[in-house]
């Protein structure tokens, strides 16, 4: 199977770009050295405990792996899991600072797993949604609470705006977390006559709705646009013939851009692309 792809080879002064004739195959096992592979969930739960009990459900008839994944300002260890068919495996986890962090990586197809953390008698039901836009209900705390982490290796901008019932702005609020930290958002008790909370961030995270029991997730999830450079030029890359993933990439170099330009002008050019992934 052949696919059309763009590749870039960086030198010493600049980008210069080389057509390559490559398999499929051959793409995915490059690209598996450099990101997650394109169909991994991370699980991810509220995690205000530094002492609980981690559970793994495994909601399929045959034996699967997952990846426990631990992380302070990056990533420090992975350790492999093996849960029985139709079975549960239960960890005993202990942070040893706040900024410590857990997830689950799965690699098989979605909807093998359930995920959830107990600390504190109450239950922490895990998920995988990232930011985005995720709007949350009230919760039945006296004081609202979200929780939220922070995905990006930079400092991240987070924006809390409050909704009335017909998803209207009533008022917002702008927090700054640094660099893959945790941080718990208390709504001001000024704040009165709101109904729904949507969070949004510049960059990658993930948030909870803090409740006497554990947490919610958000009941709307809307995608989030990114920031457009307007300097840059975007190329959409993909599968040519068959089905499958794809993926959007920035070039800056104008040589690049009149080049990749051509060579989606003629089909008949193979294509890859090589480049860092930064998450």
């Amino acid at each position: 199977m052949q696919t059309d792809y763009l590749k870039i080879k960086s030198g010493e002064n600049k980008p210069d770009l080389e057509v390559m004739k490559t398999p499929l195959l051959a793409l995915t096992m490059i690209l598996s050295f450099l990101a997650l592979p394109v169909h991994a969930e991370i699980f991810r739960w509220p995690q205000t405990c530094l002492v609980g009990e981690l559970q793994i459900k495994n909601l399929k008839s045959s034996s699967l792996r997952v990846w426990l994944q631990k992380f302070r300002t990056s990533l420090i260890s992975e350790t492999e899991i093996n849960v029985k068919p139709l079975g549960a495996f239960k960890l005993n986890l202990k942070k040893s600072s706040a900024n410590e962090f857990y997830s689950v990586m799965n690699l098989n197809p979605v909807g093998s797993f359930e995920v959830q953390f107990n600390c504190n008698q109450k239950t922490f039901y895990a998920n995988t949604f990232e930011g985005g836009n995720l709007t949350f209900r009230k919760s039945d705390l006296p004081q609202n609470q979200i929780w939220i982490k922070n995905l990006y290796t930079g400092t991240n901008t987070i924006t809390v705006e409050f909704q009335s019932r017909q998803l209207e702005t009533i008022s917002q609020a702008s927090i700054s977390i640094s660099a893959s930290a945790p941080y718990t958002y208390a709504v001001p008790a000024e704040m009165q006559n709101w109904f729904y909370m949507k969070i949004s961030g510049k960059q990658r995270f993930t948030a909870f709705n803090l409740n006497s029991v554990g947490a919610d997730g958000p009941f709307l999830v809307n995608p989030q646009t990114s920031l457009v450079d307007m300097k840059a030029s975007y190329f959409l890359v993909g599968p040519r013939v068959t089905a499958g993933d794809s993926y959007i990439v920035k070039i800056l170099d104008p040589t690049l851009v009149q080049t990749a330009r051509n060579q989606i002008a003629n089909p008949n050019l193979e294509k890859i692309i090589f480049g860092k992934i930064q998450k």
